[in-house]
């Protein structure tokens, strides 16, 4: 089943000054790295706002993940409060292979999280481990899956194949995670705190990877963020 995917923006502030930023306006997706490169393009096919958006365009003829990501060199969580922002829209229902995910933050590669052997990180998104069609925020360690935010906002029911949403998410250097979603057509703030956001205090960086980073520099564990579907 063809799977559509389209990636307006994303933005992600690095260290306390600097930020990462793709909008696709210029056709182009320089800066990120793709599991196979006839997976993904950047192009006018309905695109979600201005000219150009970044889909996944091809035609899986069975369940198969495809992976898009690009580097976070020197994203340090701990130095500042760090914010991930994308505008997504997923053009099928979903179900427990129709599935997406925003990588916040990965210790590995494409290779890597496609196979999810060892895979650490976060990731924002429907139905990554589940398939109960929520948006949900996922801790992942060595693999294992551990929920941080459940949301009560249901994909297919609430967004649905037509339409768009803009997520963000915030870590506060104290490990507490929050994460709004404001779907477009609607008034910024109908969904608060009820319905489209949720929050998690403590424990999202977990003292597995805090251990684990003692060897060197604990953020170095945090090398690319992207897009799974």
């Amino acid at each position: 089943m063809k799977k559509i995917i389209a990636l307006l923006s994303v933005l992600l502030p690095l260290c306390i000054s600097a930020q990462v930023s793709f909008s696709f306006e210029d056709g182009s997706a320089g800066g990120w790295i793709f599991n196979a490169a006839d997976r993904w393009n950047t192009d006018n096919v309905n695109p979600l706002n201005g000219l150009y958006s970044l889909h996944h365009v091809f035609d899986n003829s069975e369940a198969a993940t495809d992976v898009a990501v690009f580097s976070i060199a020197g994203l340090c969580p701990d130095c500042s409060e760090t914010t991930w922002e994308f505008t997504v829209r997923h053009g099928a229902d979903p179900s427990s292979s129709n599935k997406w995910s925003f990588i916040l933050a990965s210790d590995t590669g494409t290779d890597g999280i496609i196979t999810g052997a060892g895979f650490s990180g976060f990731a924002a998104g429907v139905n990554f481990s589940g398939y109960d069609d929520t948006l949900r925020l996922w801790h992942i360690l060595e693999g294992k899956v551990n929920v941080l935010i459940s949301t009560e906002v249901n994909w297919q029911n609430d967004i649905g194949t037509d339409g768009v949403a803009t997520i963000k998410v915030t870590r506060l250097p104290g490990g507490e995670w929050t994460m709004l979603v404001e779907s477009w057509g609607t008034e910024p703030g109908a969904w608060g705190m009820e319905h489209g956001a949720g929050s998690v205090k403590k424990g999202a960086w977990s003292k597995e990877h805090e251990e684990k980073g003692k060897e060197g520099n604990e953020n170095s564990l945090w090398k690319y963020a992207g897009i799974s579907y």
